[in-house]
């Protein structure tokens, strides 16, 4: 039973690497550039609106890398924890309990 969870666990995990990809890809990239278009410019030439949408497609993008940064760094601790509270530790065929954290 634990080695179809194990197995189960680096599936999905591939699988879902594959998804956040293509997520990536098709919405994220998109809708950002999207939103550009539709700030509010105080600029009434040509070229200040092209900076001010350049400067805040550039800005946005540093927040959402960052978001997504910081998402990457803290979600494994949270995933650390959530396995140790389902494993006491005290049975000797380690990951037994993890079962709960499965189906959870």
């Amino acid at each position: 039973w634990s080695l179809f969870l194990l197995a189960s666990i680096h599936i999905l995990g591939a699988t879902a690497k594959i998804l956040d990809t293509g997520f990536l890809v098709a919405v994220e990239r998109d809708w950002i550039v999207v939103m550009s278009t539709c700030i509010p410019c105080t600029s009434s030439d040509l070229s200040g609106k092209l900076n001010q949408q350049k400067a805040w497609l550039s800005d946005t993008n540093v927040a959402m890398k960052q978001i997504d940064l910081g998402c990457q760094v803290v979600a494994p601790a949270f995933a650390g924890l959530f396995v140790a509270l389902f494993d006491d530790g005290t049975r000797t065929d380690k990951g037994a309990n993890l079962v709960g954290a499965a189906v959870f």
